[in-house]
């Protein structure tokens, strides 16, 4: 993976090539990591509606949810 350009096919054969046991204990790590930056966007995001700063235009910019 280099900066935005992802090759779902180079890192699926990479992944392939893994034994089951590190695979799930990876996809641990990951989702508890996506939880951690979901909590961390939830409280950037009330933060900034607590300033009256939020702009749903912000929402639409560099693959954030919108």
């Amino acid at each position: 993976m280099t900066g935005l350009v992802f090759d779902i096919r180079d890192h699926l054969d990479e992944l392939r090539c893994r034994p089951t046991e590190w695979l799930r204990a990876r996809r641990v790590e990951l989702v508890r990591e996506e939880r951690r930056l979901r909590v961390g966007e939830l409280a950037v995001t009330r933060v900034l509606e607590e300033r009256g700063a939020l702009r749903l235009s912000d929402n639409c910019h560099g693959g954030v949810r919108c």
